[in-house]
């Protein structure tokens, strides 16, 4: 008797004496491949993993694991490298990579769908499929927060399917199933009949992500704002997201951007923008250091529209003017900009 959670193919099993197995089920049953006893006595609740995070009580205590930790959280070779296997691209693909991204700076909803489409030519191509497929998601999942509700609906949705497809592709791709952890929770906005069926499953994506890329910034700082924007009944917790926020910028400043690649290698100014925008969000916030954030964003991407548009609407605010209708224009726009993805 036991209960268990799923994560990616394989289930983490609890059972009533408090012992922990990893295992994966088929038609010839269930195999064990890692058990450990974590608890005594009764355990009769199910385990929660949260990134890669496990929870488990008994009747007297509860505990918490770092699955990272372990041998089996790491089985890729490479598993704490930022990106999927490196590829080569021709310039066509690098050039809508850049377009795709200069149209995400500016918020352009146009210039991001026609990006997307630069893109459709290589779905059938290998070893560009998986890239191909990631970055029409990404456009997609951009332009629905651009777009009226049923547009913005049909395009979360086109994301959706894009994403799965590139991790389909490339099982070890920790982007695409990062992106996919942001993707799950806005069908919560979006579509909450929908989101009551596969909101769980950015939980399970993100997971993924960290077991194959632990040290990828954008994977951190996607689990930054999973861990920022969730209620606290629901494992949120706003101080340990802005502390992986911080790390994901620590990362990003070792490593520099990568600069023409074919794989993602956005993150230097839009985690600043998160970092800033996360800083504002807060009751207590530090404006001064969100601030800071911001125009270290738009040093980077100067055509950064979102991180523009929070700079200005606080500085509106502390003049104690009311914001003009470009700055109210620009705010509405930074809702997917600066925190969309």
């Amino acid at each position: 008797r036991a209960n268990l959670v799923r994560t990616g193919d394989r289930y983490l099993l609890l059972d009533r004496y408090g012992k922990l197995a990893l295992v994966s089920m088929d038609r010839d049953g269930p195999t064990t491949h890692a058990e450990a006893q974590i608890l005594e006595g009764r355990s009769w609740t199910a385990p929660t993993l949260l990134g890669a995070n496990l929870y488990a009580r008994n009747l007297e205590r509860v505990i918490a694991l770092d699955l990272s930790r372990s041998q089996e959280a790491e089985p890729l070779p490479g598993a704490s490298q930022a990106r999927a296997p490196s590829v080569a691209a021709p310039e066509e693909f690098l050039a809508a990579k850049r377009g795709l991204m200069s149209a995400y700076y500016r918020s352009d909803a146009p210039g991001l769908a026609e990006a997307g489409t630069r893109f459709e030519r290589w779905l059938k191509e290998d070893p560009l499929r998986h890239l191909a497929h990631y970055y029409i998601g990404f456009a997609a999942f951009q332009q629905a927060f651009l777009g009226e509700r049923g547009e913005s609906l049909a395009l979360l949705r086109e994301a959706e399917e894009h994403l799965k497809s590139a991790v389909a592709t490339e099982p070890s791709f920790a982007e695409a199933h990062a992106l996919l952890a942001r993707v799950y929770p806005t069908y919560y906005r979006l579509d909450p009949g929908r989101a009551a069926v596969v909101g769980p499953l950015g939980d399970e994506h993100l997971a993924t992500a960290l077991r194959l890329a632990p040290e990828n910034p954008r994977v951190l700082a996607i689990q930054g704002l999973d861990f920022f924007y969730s209620p606290e009944e629901y494992g949120g917790d706003q101080e340990q997201g802005i502390i992986l926020l911080r790390r994901a910028l620590e990362l990003l400043a070792e490593s520099g951007a990568s600069g023409g690649a074919a794989e993602p290698d956005w993150g230097p100014a839009i985690v600043r923008a998160w970092y800033g925008r996360a800083l504002l969000s807060r009751t207590d916030g530090d404006r001064d250091r969100a601030v800071k954030a911001l125009r270290e964003a738009l040093t980077i991407e100067p055509d950064f529209a979102g991180a523009r548009a929070l700079v200005e609407t606080v500085e509106a605010s502390q003049q104690i003017a009311p914001a003009t209708p470009a700055v109210r224009s620009r705010a509405r726009a930074s809702r997917g900009s600066a925190g969309s993805n």
